[in-house]
């Protein structure tokens, strides 16, 4: 929902065979593109919800006045090969007033935004496309707002890739957080060390060669999309020790046999210079994510060589007992060393075991990002209270993994949930809410591929997106229930394959709602 939104009961016909969409005079070619794709969605009439039996009349038998154009304005000039980041300006204003409509935004950002929602007021009624007069003032609430792939455990083909950037834009998420590679396979190629997906790829065709990871940051900036890619380690690397085994700790048939990055090894840092410099290159985002999740300290813990680097180095907790070595402390030795070495103007994002081991080597809360995964609510709230607290900024995951599914609407449970809600909790007033800098939705893909990737997508996703995009005042998902429904059924008429998300209902019927949403209204100010 905007932040603030005003619709009168006075509705305007909207010419949708005709519809233009005037650019603005500082415009490029992400800004016309996105122009090009909102004026098909009306000409084409894809999201008009026309009851069967009902027909589309012609403008001629219409009485009201008519809106034929939205005027587009942006106050600041745009280059051609300008890219979505972390500090774009996603605001927008838009007015439908008597029969002129105009959408205003500083940044091609929030032009895009902008166009989603106007496509979005457009209904069907009284045989007519129609509007109501309307006023809009927006902007995000937060500024990351994520989708997390996995494409290792099932690989995806690229234009499935694009159809959820598709649905993310409608969605209006900003970040694809790529979690590109895992243990079972390592499906990105690599120009520097070409056995990673020769060996740890499924197949030769299932890798994602450079040219498709181009197009698709390309693809996803004209939908205002970032893209940050995970490589995660030192955990979750049997694929890459398949091609570069050196790389990983070898500890016998016992465990796998190769466990997690060796963090002792000078080879190790050589590689992870040299492959890390190969993903600044070919990403252009501002931020990677570097994992850190669920490593298996018991195959480091194994080798005698490791366990007296660690003792020689305090890394224990009470005594040198096997049991009381500090994994935790070892793996901030890894971190710290692995960010020394990757590309000084990348910000790297970590899962929340990164936090432990960061402070145990005083990683600075500039050189990490930490993402919240684990638990239930008390769990995450405290462990997000505790994060900022310390200074470092938080992403929130943990009540939105939508892999986990279960029967009728679950999609209520992520509405609830809220990155700011350990705030309220808080003793004390001295938290900063800038450093809870959003959320991202997480899809692991153990039993989800192309097949089934959409509809146990949408539109579950779109709940916690409206949770990061709207205010903090909207919390009933009752209110939100029927609109949901609304949008379901436009993104599957644009395509998108959706689970029905509020039980018996039909897609070709009538609606049960249509513009203005009375029950989320909020006046402009």
């Amino acid at each position: 929902m905007p932040q603030a939104y005003r619709a009168e009961n006075i509705s305007l016909v909207v010419d949708v065979d005709g519809f233009t969409i005037q650019r603005p005079v500082k415009t490029c070619n992400r800004v016309n593109r996105a122009i090009a794709r909102y004026t098909n969605h009306i000409n084409s009439k894809i999201d008009l919800f026309i009851p069967d039996g009902e027909k589309l009349q012609p403008l001629s038998q219409s009485n009201g006045r008519v809106l034929r154009q939205l005027k587009v304005s942006m106050s600041r000039p745009c280059d051609d090969d300008d890219l979505p980041h972390e500090h774009m300006s996603e605001q927008y204003k838009l007015v439908v007033s008597g029969a002129e409509a105009t959408l205003s935004a500083q940044e091609p950002w929030g032009v895009i935004r902008g166009l989603e929602t106007f496509s979005q007021l457009i209904y069907f009624s009284s045989s007519h496309a129609r509007v109501n007069v309307t006023f809009i003032k927006d902007y995000p609430r937060f500024s990351f707002r994520g989708l997390m792939l996995d494409t290792a455990r099932h690989y995806i083909p690229v234009r499935y890739l694009k159809r959820t950037l598709d649905a993310m834009s409608y969605n209006k998420l900003n970040v694809f957080h790529w979690h590109m590679v895992d243990d079972q396979s390592f499906p990105y190629e690599s120009k520097v060390f070409p056995k990673l997906s020769i060996k740890g790829a499924y197949s030769a065709n299932q890798i994602y060669t450079h040219a498709d990871i181009r197009q698709l940051i390309d693809y996803a900036a004209d939908r205002a999309i970032r893209i940050v890619p995970e490589f995660d380690s030192p955990g979750h690397t049997r694929s890459w020790g398949l091609g570069y085994p050196e790389l990983l700790t070898n500890c016998s048939a016992d465990y796998y046999p190769f466990g997690a990055v060796n963090p002792l090894s000078k080879y190790t840092y050589q590689f992870m210079t040299t492959f890390w410099r190969e993903i600044a290159d070919l990403f252009p985002d501002s931020t990677v994510h570097v994992g850190g999740d669920e490593i298996n300290y018991k195959c480091w813990l194994k080798l005698q060589y490791i366990r007296d680097f660690m003792i020689t180095n305090n890394m224990t907790l009470d005594n040198y007992d096997f049991l009381t070595l500090d994994g935790d402390k070892l793996q901030g030795y890894y971190l710290k060393h692995l960010i020394d070495v990757m590309p000084k103007e990348r910000k790297k994002i970590a899962w929340e075991e990164a936090f432990n081991a960061a402070k145990h080597w005083n990683i600075s809360t500039d050189e990490l990002i930490i993402n919240v995964w684990k638990g239930g609510d008390y769990e995450w709230q405290y462990t997000m209270e505790n994060i900022v607290r310390q200074g470092y900024k938080a992403i929130l995951s943990a009540p939105w993994y939508l892999n986990y599914i279960s029967y009728g609407r679950d999609w209520t449970k992520y509405y609830t949930q809220d990155p700011h809600t350990f705030l309220n909790y808080a003793s004390g007033n001295d938290i900063s809410r800038e450093n809870v800098i959003g959320g991202q939705v997480c899809m692991w893909m153990e039993f989800i591929d192309e097949s089934n990737l959409e509809p146990t997508l949408w539109p579950r996703a779109s709940s916690p997106a409206e949770k990061l995009w709207s205010s903090a005042e909207m919390t009933d998902w009752k209110k939100a229930e029927a609109r949901f429904e609304h949008h379901r059924c436009r993104m599957s008429r644009r395509g998108i394959k959706t689970q029905p998300n509020s039980g018996p209902g039909s897609c070709r019927g009538t609606m049960k709602i249509k513009p203005p949403y009375e029950a989320a209204q909020q006046y402009f100010n």
